[in-house]
């Protein structure tokens, strides 16, 4: 899907039952896994219109919803004022919009795969978490016949756990937690109705020292 393609589910994204199921699972056990409390500064990536990050309003402190797609973060505005949840902001844009800034909980849901490159997108996720601070990606298990998104698709069909493991652990994270959250039932492009397991794997950004450990 496309940058316009997203814009143009942008009014309807929030209504697609399987999608709320999806983010009510994700958004609880990132409560779960993850410290949160007014100290803990978040920035969802990838975020839509913000369900997840929203969803987190009353755990966290200030939250920033980040997404290329204009009418996307137009509707998370529109969520935003009709919530009254003045910890949170939505940003038009990719990663450079918040380049040099530093958060405590970053999340990335269903945004991964989109990525060109994993260990990149990794080493960015690095980049703008404190020391100690924790990644949540939520994504697909390898989808080898690429069903999920069928022909056409120029990112990846899901993720190999242990090979995602092994990237985190290179971009320097350690602790890493793995649970299949939600399994999603969709229609595959040859018409079949398909169950696509969902996981989530939480990680903390280690110290310099810890991450040089890791390495030897």
């Amino acid at each position: 899907m496309s940058v316009t393609d997203f814009d143009e589910l942008a009014e309807t994204w929030d209504e697609e039952p399987k999608r709320r199921e999806r983010t009510r699972a994700i958004t609880t056990e990132i409560r779960r896994r993850c410290r949160l409390g007014a100290d803990v500064s978040v920035l969802e990536i990838g975020a839509g219109t913000g369900a997840i990050g929203r969803g987190l309003a009353e755990d966290a402190g200030p939250i920033v919803l980040l997404d290329s797609s204009e009418a996307m973060i137009r509707v998370a505005r529109r969520r935003i004022a009709e919530e009254d949840l003045g910890r949170v902001r939505a940003v038009h844009g990719g990663l450079g919009e918040v380049a040099g800034q530093t958060y405590d909980l970053l999340i990335a849901s269903m945004v991964l795969h989109h990525m060109d490159d994993t260990d990149a997108a990794l080493g960015r996720f690095a980049s703008l978490l404190a020391d100690g601070g924790q990644v949540a990606i939520a994504d697909l298990d390898t989808d080898t016949e690429g069903h999920y998104h069928g022909e056409g698709f120029n990112g990846y069909h899901g993720f190999d756990r242990e090979e995602l493991g092994q990237a985190l652990s290179r971009a320097g994270f350690g602790e890493l937690e793995w649970d299949t959250v939600f399994h999603m039932s969709k229609t595959a492009a040859d018409g079949q109705e398909r169950v696509f397991p969902i996981f989530l794997v939480t990680a903390r950004k280690l110290g310099a020292r810890s991450h040089q450990t890791v390495g030897e």
